[in-house]
């Protein structure tokens, strides 16, 4: 699905209206049918995250097993990242950035698509809390030299040691799908200082 087909603005979140605590907000880039924000709902009931989805049925679903599992703390919204983080989020409130096995866009021509990209960072840093922090998982040796080269070159992002998430909170489809291959798995923790 190509990013750039979302060109209608997005109103900003009611965090209200949603049931959200604003001090308490964290975001998923790709939630496809939302096992992570599932499971990491479940896990930290007084955290409230969103999810972003550019597949409107996978949108449809992972609502609608968050409903039917009565998870209030998490939603998805269809559209693409970049006219999420722009137009839903209108202050920096963003305590962690959740972005697992993204599309690698191999071709060239296509890079501008990836997730993690220097604008794309430029639209989230801005809504952002001071130590925010970004994880990141990929099976692609080429996108995890991307990503790495990309947040080596943001003067406000510093790799972090793993502090534990991966190994107690990390549940997706496309990590159980690379253990199954035994494929390599890079995963990432980076954290945002102003």
């Amino acid at each position: 699905m190509n990013p750039y087909t979302f060109i209608d603005p997005l109103s900003p979140i009611d965090w209200d209206d949603w049931g959200f605590d604003a001090t308490n907000i964290d975001l998923e880039i790709g939630s496809s049918s939302g096992l992570f924000l599932q499971h990491y709902a479940r896990a930290f009931p007084d955290r409230h995250i969103v999810g972003v989805e550019v597949r409107k049925p996978l949108v449809e679903t992972a609502n609608l097993r968050l409903q039917r599992d009565g998870i209030q703390n998490a939603r998805v919204i269809y559209g693409s990242a970049e006219r999420v983080i722009q137009d839903a989020f209108q202050s920096p409130i963003i305590q962690s950035v959740y972005v697992f096995h993204p599309d690698p866009w191999f071709k060239k021509r296509h890079h501008n698509r990836r997730v993690i990209r220097p604008e794309l960072l430029g639209m989230l840093e801005p809504k952002l809390r001071p130590q925010a922090r970004l994880y990141l998982s990929t099976d692609v040796p080429e996108l995890a030299l991307w990503m790495q080269h990309v947040l080596a070159h943001r003067p406000h992002w510093t790799p972090l040691p793993d502090d534990g998430f991966f190994d107690s909170h990390y549940h997706t489809n496309w990590a159980r799908f690379s253990q199954q291959d035994l494929r390599t798995e890079w995963t990432g923790l980076y954290g945002y200082q102003v």
